[in-house]
């Protein structure tokens, strides 16, 4: 996602060439599974908040779609935020602001692909 240049790939990214972030774009039928649920998920996922980030390619964020969906990722983090005595460094972020690149063909179901989880 981001990042500045034409559509990027495998290379440009990897090489963190163009300031491209990883991003996983989550589709979800609101009806079945809330936005507070997936941030809950989230959290229990995202490697270490508090940790420096030193490529930009993996830093810690959250791309909203929404102003509720902004304002219940706020809500978690400061929640979060209250348990540790760390800063948490997770970007809360509109994703409107960003271009979201699909992914080559290779990388897409790679678990499906090669049976195993990234």
């Amino acid at each position: 996602m981001g990042g500045t240049g034409e559509y990027p790939n495998y290379y440009n990214y990897t090489a963190n060439m163009n300031n491209y972030s990883e991003t996983v774009r989550l589709e979800y039928d609101a009806s079945v599974t809330s936005f507070s649920e997936l941030l809950e998920a989230y959290w229990q996922f995202v490697p270490d908040p508090t940790a420096p980030c030193d490529d930009v390619a993996y830093c810690p964020r959250i791309f909203t779609v929404t102003s509720e969906q902004k304002r219940l990722a706020m809500d978690s983090l400061s929640m979060h935020q209250a348990k540790t005595n760390k800063t948490i460094l997770l970007q809360i972020v509109p994703a409107a602001e960003y271009t979201f690149w699909k992914a080559e063909e290779v990388h897409q179901n790679y678990d499906q692909k090669f049976g195993m989880q990234c």
